[in-house]
């Protein structure tokens, strides 16, 4: 990919996620939360200070062999190092031996190599929030993001683990979520099958995300370090 096809497709990343952000209404509703959120986490770190437990462990969401294409515990590498929220979320991706995550047209959700694969549970939880009705989005690899989605994360699984920590497994396939919020609860054990990953318009193409932290709702919490891949999303 050239360098002025990167920089076109940041910048219809940033200016689509600008319009969602302000011209849709669940996009401005989310915006909010997440920016409330932000100023909670930052207020409890500067009075409580910042503590990492690195005595959790957890695997990664899928078999086989992944890129980290987005992501990383440090400022350099980190998802989105100012968002706190998504500071240690991890964009994955499947690539062949020459390196491309799709074959065929860039702009097919199912000609990315990650589309339909299985994603299986980080560790096992209780399913507490789930999201299977968003339509896998038609312009995968141009960097826009769908500003008519009513859910920046499209479809997901949030999973309550022992610990405390909170799995997030986000831009799904439409539709194949496995598990399910049934009064509130839904236990699982390693290996479950949660979902399978959809393609949806980002930056870094076909990716899978995964976030920890310690919040239900991905904006709200100071998300707690996990050694290892990222999404690479």
């Amino acid at each position: 990919m050239s360098f002025v096809t990167s920089l076109k497709i940041l910048f219809e990343y940033f200016l689509s996620v600008f319009i969602w952000s302000i011209l849709n209404p669940y996009g401005l509703v989310q915006t909010l939360q997440q920016t409330v959120g932000q100023f909670i986490a930052i207020s409890r770190s500067i009075v409580k200070g910042v503590m990492y437990d690195d005595t959790v462990t957890f695997v990664l969401p899928f078999e086989g062999t992944w890129k980290v294409a987005n992501g990383g515990i440090r400022k350099q590498t980190s998802h989105s190092w100012n968002l706190i929220g998504q500071r240690y979320a991890y964009d994955f991706v499947v690539v062949d031996d020459a390196g491309k995550t799709y074959q065929g047209p860039s702009n097919r959700p199912e000609n990315y190599l990650a589309f339909g694969k299985p994603i299986l549970a980080a560790s096992d939880g209780i399913v507490v929030d789930v999201r299977n009705d968003i339509k896998d989005y038609h312009r995968a690899g141009t960097g826009w993001v769908d500003i008519k989605t009513p859910d920046i994360r499209g479809n997901y699984v949030v999973i309550k683990h022992n610990s405390g920590r909170y799995t997030l497994y986000a831009h799904l396939k439409a539709g194949s979520i496995t598990v399910k919020k049934i009064h509130f609860e839904h236990i699982i054990k390693r290996p479950t099958r949660a979902c399978t990953r959809r393609r949806e318009a980002q930056r870094s193409g076909a990716a899978e995300r995964h976030t920890v932290g310690r919040a239900c709702r991905w904006w709200w919490r100071v998300l707690s370090v996990v050694p290892g891949a990222e999404r690479g999303i």
